[in-house]
């Protein structure tokens, strides 16, 4: 695990993948601790959709969903689905908005289960993470409305930031994606600038300056376009 690490870390995605598809292989046996399978077949999953094999990314995340039945892996198996989804839409575009939806149905299905276990994630909310990912996915498929609609669904659950918030960052994001989404691909750039400008405001008094900066170009290039 820590060498096939290492070798995606170096960008030897080739070499890396085969790493991980072995131990994937060798794993799968461990009856005694299909946890550590789930992780690392979603993992291998991830390089796989990075190579765009996502025949054999589905079937090794197929693999993780199994493993996770057994010994839950809530966090990992959803930012697994979730990054495989973006994947997908990401290199094929239109094309491969089916099968990253269905990849984003799973991890919504991960997502209920643990509320339902009331398992409390250690980064983001698992909720507010496949919002914001349906919002990428659909933008990358040229579904923008959609798009559109799922940031609004993620800043929701978000709700808005505070001056202690630790998900200012997510915040920040969801707000430029969606500022994107609307004011360049809808082009519809004044409630964009509405949105984006009450956002910098916001920020800019509760003291997180850095978070504006993405913000802040982003305005002023869809003042350029008015």
């Amino acid at each position: 695990m820590t060498r096939a690490r290492a070798l995606h870390a170096g960008e030897d995605l080739k070499a890396a993948t085969a790493e991980f598809v072995t131990l994937a292989a060798a794993s799968a046996d461990w009856d005694d601790d299909p946890g550590s399978h789930a992780m690392i077949a979603a993992e291998t999953a991830i390089l796989l959709g990075e190579s765009g094999e996502f025949g054999r990314a589905r079937e090794a995340a197929d693999q993780a969903l199994a493993a996770h039945a057994r010994a839950p892996r809530y966090e990992q198996l959803s930012n697994c689905l979730r990054e495989l989804a973006r994947l997908q839409a990401q290199q094929q575009g239109p094309d491969g908005l089916a099968d990253a939806l269905t990849l984003l149905a799973d991890a919504g299905r991960i997502a209920d289960e643990a509320r339902a276990a009331e398992y409390e994630a250690h980064g983001r909310s698992l909720d507010t993470a496949l919002a914001y990912e349906h919002g990428r996915v659909n933008a990358y498929a040229g579904e923008y409305e959609d798009a559109l609609a799922a940031l609004e669904k993620a800043l929701a659950l978000l709700g808005e930031p505070g001056r202690e918030d630790d998900h200012v960052g997510e915040w920040a994001e969801c707000i430029r994606l969606a500022g994107a989404v609307e004011g360049l691909y809808l082009e519809r750039p004044t409630p964009a600038l509405t949105r984006l400008d009450a956002a910098i405001s916001r920020l800019t008094a509760l003291g997180h300056t850095e978070e504006t900066e993405p913000l802040t170009s982003l305005a002023a290039r869809l003042r350029d376009k008015k």
